[in-house]
């Protein structure tokens, strides 16, 4: 036996299975063979900073619920991960996929030595053969949140440059090899196979292992085939409540968009139009008027009390910042867009302590439901109330991702230079040429129409510079020149201490929707009548959510108190509206933080509008008026902002006589 191989006697509660791991690859074994490269890639988090707006959202994430879950939740704090006797699967995986770009991001002392200490732990404790999960029985365990943390130490070792966290990461990919070859994936797993080939593709970059390609192979033979799915399957409505299945989750479909782009980077097939195809058809069935798919968990339809759910949005803005950054076609910066700005912030209190599961395009109130009264699929009366873990925890865990890692993939660059990819204030730099540059977005986008894109060089520095111009926008004016929607502006000229005025030409209109009503958009930003309202809290203890019954947790108390306690809200103004008219005032506010709040909203569309009979039942409105005959002859100017500032809200409505 080679002396660089080491030995290991892996037992399974049937037979013994012998494995030979090897760490220190012979070079026989390795190869040179390069994977293909993305489009657009990322730029090392060290030269990069969020500023603005955008910085101050990430701190109210930082100071609010993401960043405090270790010290008041116990699936986080008590993790199994970490040696306590809570949950055992995904929420600490969950919460570390945010919580460390977060950390980075913001360069915050205090998160990164927390998030540093919880990774050395779950580091110390892999065992000999490479496994990583805390559990008992490995041939049933879901092999999902080992692939998850995977994913997350790998991105822990690129932005803090640990090796000893990437050779941990190589260790248990090998183990996870051995182990597919006995026991093949099943569950979630099966349904996010793909979400390893993050840490399998850095993993081959380091170590040139041939194994690790056969790993991503074997993943894809015996993981969900989506492609056929969207070939077969016709991704319909379930005609029933409370039906639930793999194929019809709402997120592991926003988490599928980026399966075939992803695994095309290992062969010669690439995506081939999938993710867009299966985009077009979520939203052709599941459309909802704010751009994303309905599932509440399972898709749901079209109709504006469906709920869709926060995992769903901030998995859904991951899977669009790798299909732009793979395919580089600007679509996908265009959905980023959409979701980031509106259906993301709506999901939260403005201090970001408190979630909703299931957010509704209509929402005229929040307070918890009879279960045979709620419009949502499969989930409960309590799915759209603010909380701690309103219904379930995993939106508790998952949601950290969504805001920093888009901050972090607004600036990219490519073969030719630099790419503004959503032109929020963010700053970065990298070598370009072999001269280190530097760009700089001094920005209020999407509350402002303009911005300066500022680049310096410490010397004359030729390259390209693209800038997406979103699909959803009139025009577009850089310094001087008009550009049209839905491309990239290519700039390439000599940069040394260059500045370039951007305009964003906007419209406000009223987008039809799939249930013949209307939505009001301008720009990047849908806009809602926010309606006043009466907040309950409510503090209190009761079980964990967690899935004790899967064996993956103990039944623990999970504490409800201020400022992560509970909120119920209710109407006190008038919702009941249809749009009078296609008249429409635009008006800019100061922009204050938090930005996302219906108290300081930072813009304002003022709109003509007259009441109708539209009808209440169970703390929700119908889905359509009784019609569209004005109760009085009056027509109110009434002002609707940010859909992503409100709390309660009216957002899909009729026009008169229609």
């Amino acid at each position: 036996m080679p002396a660089n191989l080491t030995f290991l006697l892996i037992f399974s509660i049937e037979t013994p299975v012998l494995c030979y791991y090897n760490i220190s690859q012979p070079k026989s074994q390795q190869v040179d063979t390069k994977l293909k490269d993305c489009i657009f890639q990322k730029i090392p988090i060290g030269n990069y900073r969020a500023g603005g707006w955008l910085k101050n959202q990430l701190r109210l994430q930082a100071d609010g619920l993401c960043g405090n879950l270790d010290k008041i939740w116990p699936d986080v704090r008590d993790s199994a991960w970490l040696g306590g006797n809570a949950d055992s699967w995904e929420r600490l995986p969950c919460w570390l996929d945010g919580v460390v770009p977060l950390a980075f991001l913001l360069d915050d002392p205090s998160l990164k030595k927390r998030v540093g200490n919880y990774v050395r732990i779950i580091v110390g404790k892999q065992q000999t053969d490479g496994w990583l999960a805390p559990c008992n029985d490995r041939r049933h365990y879901d092999l999902w949140a080992e692939i998850l943390m995977l994913k997350v130490l790998s991105e822990y070792a690129e932005y803090s440059g640990d090796a000893s966290v990437d050779e941990c990461v190589f260790r248990g990919l090998l183990n996870l090899y051995s182990h597919i070859e006995n026991y093949t994936i099943h569950g979630w797993a099966a349904a996010r196979w793909f979400e390893a080939l993050f840490p399998i593709r850095r993993a081959y970059a380091l170590t040139g292992d041939k194994r690790l390609l056969d790993l991503a192979n074997i993943l894809a033979a015996t993981g969900f085939d989506y492609e056929k799915l969207l070939k077969t399957f016709g991704f319909d409505k379930p005609r029933e409540k409370k039906y639930w299945n793999f194929f019809l989750h709402n997120v592991n479909l926003a988490m599928a968009l980026k399966s075939q782009a992803l695994y095309g980077l290992f062969t010669e097939e690439g995506d081939d139009g999938f993710a867009e195809n299966l985009l077009e058809k979520l939203l052709e069935k599941h459309g909802l008027a704010i751009g994303h798919f309905s599932g509440d968990e399972c898709l749901s339809g079209t109709l504006p009390t469906q709920g869709t759910e926060l995992c769903g949005i901030a998995e859904g803005m991951f899977s669009a910042e790798t299909l732009l950054s793979i395919t580089g076609n600007p679509r996908w910066g265009d959905y980023l867009d959409t979701l980031a700005f509106n259906a993301l912030p709506a999901a939260f209190t403005p201090d970001m302590w408190a979630h909703q599961y299931d957010q509704q395009v209509n929402q005229i109130e929040c307070s918890r439901q009879p279960d045979d009264a709620v419009p949502f699929n499969s989930n409960n009366g309590e799915a759209h109330l603010f909380g701690l873990e309103p219904h379930y925890g995993c939106c508790t865990a998952n949601h950290g991702q969504a805001f920093p890692k888009f901050a972090l993939s607004a600036i990219q660059k490519d073969s030719e230079g630099l790419a503004v990819l959503s032109p929020v204030p963010v700053q970065a730099s990298d070598e370009i040429n072999g001269i280190r540059t530097s760009v700089e977005i001094l920005s209020e986008y999407p509350f402002r129409d303009c911005f300066r894109i500022k680049i310096d060089c410490p010397q004359d520095n030729r390259f390209h510079l693209k800038i997406r111009i979103p699909g959803f926008i009139d025009k577009a004016v850089i310094d001087g020149k008009e550009y049209p929607p839905g491309n990239f502006a290519d700039i390439e000229k000599t940069f040394g201490h260059s500045v370039i005025d951007v305009k964003f030409v906007c419209t406000p209109r009223l987008q039809k929707t799939k249930n013949g009503m209307y939505i009001l958009r301008r720009g990047a930003l849908f806009y809602a009548l926010p309606l006043k309202y009466r907040k309950k809290k409510s503090e209190y203890t009761r079980p964990t959510s967690a899935w004790a019954s899967y064996n993956i947790c103990t039944i623990h108390e999970v504490e409800r108190k201020f400022p992560y306690c509970d909120y119920e809200f209710f109407p006190e103004s008038p919702w009941n509206y249809a749009f009078a008219s296609d008249n429409f005032t635009y008006r800019e506010l100061p922009v204050f933080s938090p930005v996302f709040s219906p108290k300081n909203p930072p813009c304002a569309i003022t709109c003509e509008m007259t009441a109708i009979p539209w009808e209440k039942e169970h703390g929700m409105c119908k889905n359509f008026p009784k019609n569209t005959t004005p109760l009085t002859s009056t027509i109110e100017k009434i002002e609707f902002i940010p859909y992503g500032a409100t709390i309660l809200r009216m957002s899909e409505m009729p026009k008169i006589g229609q």
